[in-house]
């Protein structure tokens, strides 16, 4: 069928539903189990009127899966869903999500629906609508790439909505989980970085305690995951209690992915985390050996001595620290830093010397 003509149709259609309903809904039924035209059946049935008859034929027509199930993302166009309430929607979209690749579908849908929310919204979403949203973001497949950010644009909307339910931790918990499992470790933080966002920020505690296996040991593959996509900043109250449990074992474990630094009138200073760390462990060297003052961010511009030379205060800051251990740590450090600053301004004079001879 040629698109003009499908668009005729649809438009007949459109005005057919507002005048005639009874004779519409016949039209839908026929067309529905039209082996010529039931392909475009989802295009066509969303251009009338959204009623209980039109989401029983819905269903009707997700279940004989006689269009790609990438049409029924037409539903969350146009504001097409507002007619339909959350307990309606809910079972499209259920149905949708037990289809292949219908998750995604049924993300972008959601994500409509979610778009712009605002307190004064006459719109608020049901618990119900929440709960789904939390379970087709239990079904999203992390694995598949996000060339142009749009995937992370929906899902990041519907985790806003699916991750302020009661129960969200085991939710967080198990996203989590799978996206250490499913991504290359450092893909997902450039992939889905609003995602991640709002994933972290939902349950503090479900990041913490995805940093461990079933025996209570450090899981190095999700440290490792966590310092290579920004973790937000985690509340000091919950990491005192999530370390007081086993402060030997933990601390070292939550220094790997916390920023030990922050910037403050342009001078680097411990972070309010790596100093709570430094005052509840046993194991103070240990602790900043962990935080890696000085490790390089993947994207830096300028030079990489001036870098380094900026976290020297750092170093000046923890030789007062009062703890003997680790203020011999920092003078070592210290030391060591300025070293390695001078090795590499003078590698850089060479590299700008080479650089300006070349095009002389």
């Amino acid at each position: 069928m040629e698109k003009q003509t499908i668009n005729v149709l649809r438009g007949f259609i459109r005005h057919l539903s507002r005048i005639k309903p009874e004779l519409t809904n016949s039209i839908l039924d026929s067309l529905l189990h039209d082996k010529r035209a039931n392909k475009l059946f989802p295009y066509i049935q969303f251009c009338a009127t959204l009623d209980t008859t039109a989401v029983t034929r819905l269903i009707l027509a997700i279940e004989m899966q006689q269009s790609p199930i990438h049409f029924y993302q037409s539903l969350g166009y146009g504001r097409v869903h507002e007619a339909l309430s959350d307990n309606d929607l809910g079972k499209i979209l259920s149905l949708i999500n037990r289809q292949p690749d219908g998750v995604m579908v049924s993300i972008e849908i959601l994500s409509m629906r979610f778009h712009g929310l605002r307190a004064e919204n006459a719109y608020a979403p049901s618990n119900e609508i929440k709960e789904l949203a939390q379970q087709t973001f239990l079904l999203a497949d992390f694995s598949k790439e996000n060339f142009n950010g749009h995937k992370d644009h929906a899902m990041h909307i519907v985790a806003r909505v699916a991750l302020t339910t009661p129960n969200n931790y085991e939710a967080t918990r198990i996203i989590l989980e799978r996206m250490i499992e499913q991504q290359p470790l450092f893909n997902i933080g450039n992939h889905l970085p609003k995602t991640m966002d709002v994933l972290m920020k939902s349950n503090p505690k479900a990041v913490l305690d995805s940093l461990l296996d079933e025996e209570g040991n450090c899981q190095e593959r999700a440290v490792t995951f966590f310092k290579c996509n920004q973790t937000p900043s985690i509340p000091l109250e919950l990491i005192s209690e999530w370390c007081g449990s086993n402060p030997s074992k933990r601390c070292p474990i939550v220094a790997e992915i916390i920023s030990p630094y922050r910037k403050e009138s342009e001078v680097y200073q411990l972070s309010k985390e790596a100093r709570l760390l430094l005052d509840i462990s046993p194991n103070t060297v240990e602790v900043l050996e962990k935080m890696d003052i000085t490790r390089r961010p993947s994207v830096i511009s300028g030079s990489h001595a001036n870098f380094l030379e900026a976290r020297l205060s750092i170093y000046v800051e923890l030789e007062n620290f009062g703890d003997s251990k680790v203020q011999q740590w920092a003078s070592l450090k210290k030391a060591s830093l300025r070293s390695w600053i001078g090795a590499e301004r003078k590698w850089e004079e060479e590299r700008a010397r080479n650089t300006d001879e070349r095009f002389e």
